[in-house]
């Protein structure tokens, strides 16, 4: 079994064999600590990557953003005003410059290391505005012996690889494991100071 199958086995365990249940491993809402900047950004369109549940996308369009979800597994609740997808991070069936934001919370470290930066490539393809991003820094549980997170490192790490898609502009430095990244969007800057 190649890595990517693997990793789409692990997650449908997560969301199709255990159920879905707010708040377990696979079904939290990282995006709600950002909810006033993404007002303040007031994007028109938003694609979220690894949307899970959908809760994210859920209040983005609640707000009036024309949203769209991508998850490997995940099959979020119908809704009339959200665009649900089947896929990868690696492979986005969107065209070129289509979104104003890509958020990715809790999607990188996920990754095969081989493929960090084929997704990070798709991403800065689609977005015209910016990418938010979120990670964490530790290890985490195996699955069918496999690591949730492949891509364990440092805070610095993940700087050095994000900026090479743009610039840096703030870390969340709540909680030494998690960071939060905003880059590619000189309004952030504006609206964080």
């Amino acid at each position: 079994m190649n890595v990517r199958d693997l990793e789409k086995k692990k997650y449908d365990f997560i969301y199709k064999d255990q159920g879905y249940k707010p708040n377990r491993y696979g079904h939290k809402n990282y995006a709600q600590r950002i909810y006033k900047y993404i007002l303040m950004l007031k994007p028109k369109t938003l694609l979220d990557v690894s949307c899970g549940g959908g809760e994210f996308c859920k209040w983005c369009s609640s707000k009036g953003i024309k949203t769209c979800g991508i998850d490997i597994s995940s099959e979020p609740e119908a809704d009339n005003k959200i665009v649900w997808l089947k896929g990868i991070a690696q492979k986005l069936p969107l065209k070129d410059k289509s979104m104003d934001f890509i958020t990715a919370f809790d999607l990188l470290e996920h990754l095969p290391r081989e493929d960090l930066h084929i997704a990070l490539k798709e991403f800065k393809r689609v977005a015209t505005r910016g990418m938010i991003f979120s990670f964490h820094y530790t290890p985490t549980i195996k699955i069918f012996d496999s690591p949730l997170h492949h891509i364990v490192e440092p805070k610095e790490w993940w700087i050095k690889q994000v900026r090479k898609y743009g610039t840096t502009i703030i870390i969340n430095k709540e909680n030494k494991d998690y960071g939060l990244i905003f880059f590619d969007d000189k309004e952030l800057q504006k609206v964080i100071k």
